[in-house]
């Protein structure tokens, strides 16, 4: 079979005080994805592709510039359903993990590499997670900031794997009510805190984010890390590895990033005295100072 066709065009340039961040597409079988550059490309010999959390861009990552070193370019995609980013084809059928190893291998060909880092924030983190279990050879290290994926949510589950949660789901998107006096219950039984409370309220007020929420829990509905297979590719490939958690996060909890740590040959994890917000100069700080970005 033919291999389809990549098409790439550049959209438009932003000028910041940092950089200039150019802000690009790049597409390849069913997918579309828009990025920004952050770094010298012409004069980059390695790779850091990095994939943001749930409703932020690509634009999150530009707090890592003076990180990005003189050899090294940074490219930030914007998941699917956020920015440009789109399922060209069959939008209602799932990503496989496999497309998305082949984008990743196909973007970084376009580019004369073969190699790259990965950095992935939130639900980026479990992008990455599914990119070292499908493509591992490609991965020469990774960073994870409150990686989602460790532990999957049942609620989830139920809403993206059977045919009356995806139902309910698109009912929730025109009535949230339910979803809402759910987590005011929860809230009331101290089953849920007030940051979690206080997150659902924020998801579900907004038609827009309700409908975001749904068609990204859809189309990224079959990545479903394995954690044991994960470990032990990271291990068996001796893929170098950094976690970031925030000990006060309650999104992402920091016993799931001591289970993900527990079955690593190399201790790898890092707690900083935040919340889950962690794409910020403090972080920043933190890895200069523990010389934690990529070699």
């Amino acid at each position: 079979m033919a291999r389809e066709p990549n098409h790439f065009e550049t959209a438009n340039q932003i000028s910041s005080h940092l950089c200039t961040v150019d802000v690009q597409q790049f597409s390849t079988g069913r997918l579309n994805h828009e990025y920004q550059t952050f770094g010298n490309l012409a004069s980059a010999k390695r790779a850091i592709v990095a994939f943001h959390g749930f409703g932020r861009t690509a634009a999150d990552f530009k707090v890592f510039q003076p990180l990005v070193k003189n050899d090294q370019v940074l490219f930030a995609f914007n998941l699917i359903h956020h920015g440009q980013s789109r399922i060209l084809q069959n939008p209602d059928a799932p990503i496989t993990p496999e497309e998305y190893a082949h984008f990743l291998q196909n973007f970084l060909k376009h580019h004369h590499l073969e190699r790259c880092h990965l950095l992935g924030y939130s639900l980026g983190g479990k992008v990455c997670m599914m990119l070292v279990q499908q493509c591992p050879a490609t991965i020469e290290s990774w960073m994870l900031i409150a990686p989602d994926g460790v532990k999957r949510n049942r609620y989830y589950q139920f809403a993206t794997d059977t045919a009356i949660g995806r139902k309910l789901f698109d009912s929730v998107v025109e009535n949230p009510s339910v979803v809402i006096r759910f987590a005011d219950w929860m809230l009331r039984l101290g089953i849920f805190n007030e940051k979690l409370h206080r997150f659902i309220h924020l998801n579900m007020e907004n038609r827009e984010v309700r409908a975001l929420v749904r068609d990204v829990w859809q189309s990224y509905r079959a990545f479903v890390p394995t954690l044991k297979l994960l470990q032990h590719t990271v291990n068996s490939q001796h893929i170098p590895t950094v976690l970031i958690y925030g000990r006060h996060d309650s999104v992402i909890k920091l016993w799931q990033g001591e289970k993900l740590n527990a079955g690593l040959d190399r201790d790898s994890l890092h707690v900083l005295d935040t919340g889950h917000l962690l794409l910020e100069p403090r972080t920043i700080s933190y890895l200069d100072e523990h010389d934690l970005w990529f070699d």
